[in-house]
């Protein structure tokens, strides 16, 4: 195992893999890190036992060919009884115990839907001896959906409402201030209920102690963006909606995309590579046009397709599918609400 330096740039990720592909998505990450900077990186994973040693052995082998070092963090799933969990993936809540096991004085804390475009020691070089994060705020629409009463409950406020795939991450002031595994206990305890709990976790614990900085550190794209424009001016790119790299219909975001993945293989692997890219056209099968879509659907789907298009008609240029969400997010919260409200008083 490598001893990693504070004179390094080091890089943490949190990854739970049950399906065998997202080790494939870190990798491709990671190696988009490498071929744009030039410094000595440590690469640190904080895991759960689905990383088997096959997978360890995969990621090592990749860090060697760069010269670069990796460190392993096993995190015991017993953190569901810990945090009590009731909704969101497992592995998003490995990235709180960064600051238990990561001995180092900072680190950049990176989600495994990005594509790292240009030198990240320009993001990791950014002054937070002040703070205790560097992080890029939200997209508009997504911060305007926090704006109620459940969040404002927590004290956080929309406007500078961050997103926490992309971090920069003093770890020495964040030590110093809080012990964040028993802030975070205490946080789900009241707010069991919140919508994205590690991200809105952070923006709880740092938004006093944030910067924020430019947005082409965390650029969030679309499937419908264009992409050539995204790649010259963006440092890191984030998939962070629903359509990702290996699911886009966008050429652009697949030919980039799987140009870096296609570096973490073996020579005997080309046929991975082939069976991924075969996969893309049937997971954006939905996205075809009403009329061939038709032709595919079973009688209940067509019902539901029917009669969204009625409620299309009916509200015309007023989109009612969103108009339909909106009032679902409303009511939620303020049922997340009234029931954390209680337990506070309780």
């Amino acid at each position: 195992m490598y001893s990693c330096r504070n004179n390094e740039i080091h890089i943490a990720f949190g990854i739970q893999d049950n399906t065998g592909d997202y080790i494939y998505y870190l990798a491709t990450t990671i190696i988009s890190i490498f071929e744009h900077t030039s410094e000595h990186i440590c690469i640190h994973i904080l895991h759960d036992d689905s990383i088997k040693n096959d997978k360890k052995i995969f990621l090592t082998n990749i860090i060697k060919k760069y010269n670069n070092k990796i460190k392993f963090y096993l995190i015991s799933t017993d953190i569901i009884k810990t945090f009590n969990i009731t909704n969101y993936s497992l592995g998003a809540y490995f990235r709180l115990y960064i600051f238990k096991y990561c001995k180092v004085e900072k680190i950049i804390y990176l989600d495994s839907d990005i594509l790292v475009n240009k030198d990240i020691s320009t993001f990791w070089n950014i002054n937070i001896d002040n703070y205790c994060c560097a992080a890029i705020k939200d997209l508009m629409e997504e911060r305007k959906k926090i704006n109620n009463s459940y969040y404002k409950l927590m004290g956080i406020k929309y406007e500078n409402y961050f997103n926490s795939g992309v971090m920069l991450l003093n770890i020495s002031n964040i030590n110093k201030k809080f012990n964040v595994i028993e802030e975070a206990k205490s946080f789900f305890e009241v707010f069991k209920y919140t919508p994205l709990p590690d991200q809105d976790f952070f923006n709880y614990l740092l938004k006093e102690n944030t910067l924020i900085v430019n947005k082409k550190f965390n650029f969030i794209v679309k499937d419908d963006v264009n992409f050539t424009e995204v790649i010259n001016s963006k440092y890191i790119i984030h998939f962070a909606g629903r359509i990702k790299p290996w699911c886009s219909k966008n050429p652009e975001i697949i030919y980039t995309y799987y140009k870096y993945m296609y570096k973490c293989l073996n020579e005997n692997q080309d046929e991975f590579i082939i069976k991924k890219m075969s996969m893309i056209p049937l997971k954006n099968f939905e996205k075809l046009i009403l009329r061939d879509h038709v032709k595919t659907l079973s009688r209940k789907r067509l019902c539901k397709l029917l009669m969204l298009i009625f409620i299309n008609i009916i509200f015309k240029n007023n989109k009612p599918i969103d108009y339909i969400n909106k009032i679902k997010r409303k009511i939620r919260c303020l049922y997340m609400y009234l029931l954390t409200k209680q337990k506070i008083r309780g």
